[in-house]
């Protein structure tokens, strides 16, 4: 039924907590906004009866209303949740005696697709501001970098953002202004080679750990002897991710030994039991055959053929490497090291000759050395330490 003109009601004012609304609908992207919403609606008749009209893909539902004594009604989402199934997208409209419906409220799912080096994504709300919040795996303890996404009132319903990113793994949030962040999932960039020059070998080990999908057991002893500390909320976040998001990797990674890494940071920590040893090696020269010494020490624990044939991978074993000075001693260079491995099924001289076995296997191609090694107390290594600084 069409009523008279002069019987029309006059224009009305809506708001809500964030102040006067100017333009409808009010846009969100999740469900949690969209059910917390509440909206007064102001300038209708006195005890004016309203239609709310609550929709999603395949249902829509009727719910009365009534404004009071000053012709202010408040509508408050939550009231209505559990009318309709769950959905991806949602409508609230009302409608007034003689006017058409007006849409209030809606809620639509953000859509991604990624891409190797860009990701598209749909249904953000026009003349907004929102931020990729992209989080690097192989640097946990740094803040995440930011990509700023601006949209005015003429953005196109998809926006393709570059993901020019370095070193190789994110977990990338988008958020919005008082909205809750969106978990977009992992992205990683095509190659696994790392380009920065970088002197800790503990933290390459990390890396390379994580990009080659070695064992759960030697990515947690890394992470205990780089003292970091993963939020069990945040994890668990990742984990939702890689379970049911859509993720980028490329051939090369191993999404479940990613998931493996992630789901074993959850568990209760156990004491890693380690020993100290204190390696001399004492050379004639500081230089064997073109290579450093210091390279040819390192090869030998991190990555040396012959003792991984016989004892498994050395470098499972090892936490920590630290070089001290090199001295010159009895006409001999004295390069010396300090070596923390985990206890080998807790017996000490099993990695006692693990050590001793790994620079024996190569006396024939280097004669000019010999070594001594041995194990040292926590309190004589701590003092080594000390004497770096």
């Amino acid at each position: 039924m069409k009523l008279p003109v002069e019987l029309l009601p006059s224009p009305v004012k809506h708001s809500n907590i964030q102040g006067l609304i100017n333009q409808l609908p009010i846009k969100y992207n999740s469900y949690d906004d969209f059910w917390a919403e509440e909206v007064k609606i102001e300038g209708l008749w006195p005890l004016e009866e309203v239609q709310l009209f609550l929709s999603n893909t395949n249902e829509e539902k009727l719910h009365r209303v009534q404004a009071d004594v000053l012709g202010e009604l408040n509508i408050s989402l939550s009231v209505l949740y559990g009318l309709l199934p769950k959905s991806e997208n949602y409508t609230l409209s009302y409608q007034r005696l003689g006017l058409s419906k007006q849409v209030l409220v809606e809620k639509k799912s953000i859509k991604w697709i990624w891409k190797e080096q860009e990701i598209i994504i749909s249904n953000l709300q026009v003349n907004s501001i929102y931020v990729l919040s992209c989080w690097n795996f192989l640097l946990p303890e740094e803040n995440p970098l930011e990509i700023q996404i601006l949209l005015t009132k003429e953005a196109k319903k998809s926006i393709t953002i570059p993901l020019n990113l370095p070193m190789v793994i994110y977990h990338i949030q988008l958020k919005g202004f008082q909205q809750s962040p969106q978990n977009l999932g992992f992205w990683c960039t095509s190659s696994k080679y790392i380009t920065n020059e970088i002197d800790d070998e503990l933290l390459l080990r990390y890396w390379y750990n994580i990009l080659d999908s070695e064992s759960v057991t030697d990515f947690l002893s890394i992470v205990h002897s780089l003292n970091y500390k993963f939020d069990s909320q945040w994890v668990e976040i990742m984990i939702d991710s890689l379970q049911h998001n859509s993720c980028y990797f490329p051939l090369w990674l191993n999404s479940n030994s990613l998931l493996e890494k992630l789901q074993a940071l959850l568990k209760p920590s156990t004491h890693i039991i380690s020993d100290w040893y204190k390696i001399e090696l004492f050379f004639s020269k500081l230089s064997l055959n073109g290579v450093t010494i210091r390279d040819f020490v390192y090869s030998l624990l991190l990555n040396n053929q012959e003792t991984n044939l016989k004892f498994g991978k050395i470098k499972n074993l090892i936490l920590e490497i630290v070089p001290l000075e090199t001295k010159f001693r009895d006409s001999n260079y004295c390069y010396s090291i300090l070596v923390k491995m985990a206890k080998n099924n807790d017996r000490t001289d099993k990695n006692l000759e693990i050590l001793q076995k790994t620079f024996d296997f190569n006396k024939l191609e280097y004669y000019e050395y010999f070594v001594k090694i041995k194990l040292i107390n926590s309190e004589d290594a701590e003092r080594e330490l000390k004497s770096l600084t």
